[in-house]
Parts: C-alpha cells; structure tokens; sequence
C-alpha cells in the first residue's frame, strides 16, 4: 500500500512539470520608484511611508496590468535619498527581479531647496508656519504686498540662481547613476519614468498693485530637467518617457478673503483661501495612470509599417491619446481627415495643455463630435457649418493656428519659433497667408519642397490622416517641446 502512495505522488508530480507554465506563472512584478507623489501623498488611504493608497497611480496601473505591486515611494525624497535606499537590500532584491519599473524623482531637488532658501531668507522655521493664519500675523495690505514682492525678487535673484544651478547639476549626476545603476542590476526591466510638471503654473497672485505667476519663478529649472531627461541616452535605450507635464493642481491664493478676515481680527479660513499643495489629487494620479498605461501599452496599427516616413509621428500622436486608430486596427493613413475629425484631435491637444482653462468635452462613444462643436463654436465663431466635410489644407492651417494661439494664451508660454522660407502659392496678403505662415513659424508644417529651393503649400487639397499626425508631432516635439 505504502509503495503504491508512493509511486502515485511520483505521478503526480511528474504532472504538474508538464503543465504549461503559464498555469501557475507569478504575476508581473512591478516596483515604483519616486517622492510623494507616487506615494499617493493627500489621497484617501495614504498613511505614510509604504501604504500605498488605492488611487494612486502605481496602484492603478497595477490593478488594470494584473501586476503584483511594490510601491517603494518615499515622500520628501529626492535623487539623492533614492540612491541612498537603493544601497539597501530591500530595494535591491526588488529592482533587481522586476519586470517593470516606474520612476518618479526630482521634484524635490527642485522643490525642496527652494522652499529652504525662502524660510531661511524669511527668518521662519517650520513651526512658525503653523501661525500664519492667525489675526494680526499680517494686517496691513501693504505689507502682504510688499511680503509677496520681495519673495519674487529673491526668487530671481542671482543669490537664488547659484544654489538652484547646483541642485540642478547635482540631480543631472544623481539621475545617471540611478539609471546606469538600474541597468547594470536589471537590463531587461521596463522602465517608465515621468517627467516634471509644474504645480504652481495656473497659481496667480493678482493683489492691488501686484500681478505675479508663481510657477513662472521656477519652469526654466524645470525645463532644463525635462530636456535632461529626454536627451539621456538611457531614453529610448532603457527607459521610456510618460509625459505628465500637463498635469494640473489645485493651489490657488485668495488673499483678499485672508486680509479681509486678519483687518476685522478674526482668524482667516486658510482651508478655503490658501491651498499650495503640489500634489494632484486623485483626478491627476488617474491622469498620470492612463499616461503611463500609453507607454505600457503601446498602439500598433496594421497598415502603418516601421519604415514608413510617417510611423513615429502616426504612434507617437496615437500613444499620447491624440489620434485613434479603428475597429480593425487600421489608421488608414493615406484617407482624408474631416473637419470635426480634426478639431477633436486638437481638442485633446488643447485640453492636455491647458487643463481646466478648456472645459471637459466628449471625444469618443456617441458623443464624440461635442468637442468639435465646442471648437467651432467657441474658438472659430461657428465658422464651418459642415463639419463632416473633408478637411483642407488650408482650413487644416487656420483652425491649428487658432488652437495654438489659445492655448499659449491660457497657459502663458510661448511656442518654439523659427525663420520661415514661406510657400510661392500662399503670396503675402493672401487670405491665408497669415494662418500658414503662423504656422510654419512655430515648426508645425514644411511644405512640399519643388527641387529649386523654393516651397509649395497646396492649400486646397485634402489633408490625409498621416500628414495630420505629422502635424500633431511637429507640434509637441517641436512647436511645444
């Protein structure tokens, strides 16, 4: 009886080598990287370090991948703290067996040293910031304004600009040896890293004689570390970018209510005036999720083939959510683009940009055309009643012109420009000729060279969808980029 137990486990265990291994294949390991931000910092759950809520964005990502999550974020670190962890063993037994890594760091070497040099140039400490909302702390406007005033002077000061010009120099070397360090540990991972948005970008201080911009005291910094990033070698050969610069926040200042409260000696309502937390809520963690799933899962279409010269401007605009692709896994690339087609490609543009500045429209299911309405509406005046027409060369020209001219007005920032070599069948004066040549002054089109030297527009014919994505990547890699 013995012996035939024996031989019976014997069987069964020779079965279960024969399984197919993906009946009993762990899941993908997934470790993320990074500062409170991807900690899930101010989210409903979030508990500290490691209690990875479930709104954040890790969480998210590895509830709809099926991943098994090991969410190492720490809130406050900076470069420097991750290269510190990643001497643990901890952090090394988890990186190195990963199947995908996300990595969200340098905010804080950014951020952090900012808000040092303004405490220390303020003479407070961080118990002293617990009463600044009470009465009398502040009760003179002038000396709010004056407070604020000299704020952004020293931010600009040349004090201020040595000590940042080092952090910055101090996060390119740490961001290296991250990644060469990653790499050297786990080659084969998949590595998805975020680049910098800025949380104070839509954070206006407007009070009596003072007009100030918050987050315009800091985009260059952050500017150069998104070039950084992106001109790595590591990028494209290691890691790949998601891109989150569009996220908003939502800080926001009302000093009038605050002084309003301090000048009648009541104690202000800091909960409703003042919010200037840096942090997206759990709307910008679902944002910075559905990008980086983009990278994660990137579109392939059927007709669209690597060498053709219209591929990485046709996944480039699919995977950053702007264009779509059909049912059949097409894009079908050499078919004309209708108008409303093309408004709701620069609707997604436009609402990815600027946030809030434009309202939430519907782009896809029944409703999909109520975002080009709004476009024709309430950017073009109605202009174009037929929006199912197809789409000219021309008309593509000046309803892109328009957009982009919105956008830069809502956000405040100026697009890449460069000389033009203008086009001989758009003259001067022409009714077209201002919308085509904004357009080629900020790199969104080239014209069909003629072998002279000279350059052609053909503004009455109908634009093809590829050309439409060449458009679309000329302007976030180079008009916006």
């Amino acid at each position: 009886m013995k012996k035939r137990l024996l031989t019976l486990a014997l069987a069964l265990c020779l079965c279960l080598t024969l399984l197919p291994t993906g009946a009993v294949a762990a899941p993908v390991s997934y470790v993320a990287l990074g500062d409170s931000i991807a900690a899930g910092y101010g989210l409903v759950g979030y508990a500290g370090d490691y209690s990875n809520p479930s709104g954040c964005f890790p969480a998210l990502i590895a509830q709809a991948q099926g991943y098994s999550l090991n969410n190492l974020a720490i809130s406050g670190d900076d470069t420097s703290d991750l290269l510190e962890k990643m001497q643990t063993s901890r952090y090394q037994n988890a990186l190195k067996n990963a199947d995908v890594i996300s990595v969200t760091i340098g905010s804080n070497d950014l951020l952090v040293t900012t808000v040092n040099l303004l405490m220390e140039h303020l003479g407070v400490s961080h118990e002293d910031l617990a009463g600044l909302g009470q009465a009398g702390v502040m009760d003179d406007v002038s000396q709010v304004t004056g407070i604020l005033q000299d704020i952004g002077s020293y931010l600009a000061s040349g004090e201020v600009k040595s000590v940042l010009d080092a952090a910055v120099a101090g996060f390119y070397t740490n961001w290296d040896t991250i990644m060469s360090t990653l790499q050297g540990w786990n080659p084969d991972a998949r590595v998805v890293v975020t680049n910098y948005y800025n949380p104070y970008k839509l954070f206006d201080i407007n009070f009596g004689a003072l007009s100030m911009n918050v987050g315009s005291l800091g985009q260059g910094y952050l500017d150069q570390m998104n070039a950084y990033i992106t001109a790595s070698p590591y990028n494209g050969s290691y890691y790949t970018i998601a891109d989150v610069t569009a996220v908003t926040t939502n800080v926001k200042l009302d000093l009038s209510a605050i002084m309003s409260a301090m000048m009648t000696g009541q104690t202000p309502d800091l909960s409703g005036a003042l919010n200037v937390d840096p942090h997206p809520d759990a709307a910008g963690h679902a944002y910075i999720a559905e990008k980086l799933l983009a990278v994660l899962n990137p579109v392939s279409f059927s007709d669209v083939a690597d060498a053709d010269w219209y591929a990485p401007a046709v996944y480039y605009a699919a995977n950053n959510g702007l264009v779509v692709g059909y049912e059949d896994e097409t894009f079908r690339p050499d078919s004309n683009m209708t108008i409303a087609a093309y408004m709701t490609v620069l609707y997604r543009y436009a609402r990815a940009a600027a946030g809030t500045g434009i309202p939430e429209k519907q782009t896809t299911g029944t409703n999909w055309a109520e975002a080009a309405n709004w476009v024709n509406s309430f950017l073009l005046d109605g202009k174009y009643p037929n929006l199912d027409a197809n789409m000219t060369r021309y008309q593509m020209a000046e309803i892109t012109a328009k957009v982009l001219q919105t956008v830069s007005t809502l956000t405040g920032k100026t697009l890449n420009t460069r000389s033009t070599h203008g086009f001989t069948d758009v003259p001067a004066g022409s009714s077209h000729y201002a919308a085509v040549a904004y357009l080629e002054s900020v790199y969104g089109i080239d014209g069909n060279p003629t072998g002279d030297g000279s350059y052609t527009f053909l503004g009455d014919n109908s634009i093809r969808r590829s050309e439409v994505a060449q458009v679309v990547y000329n302007i976030m890699t180079k008009s916006a980029g």
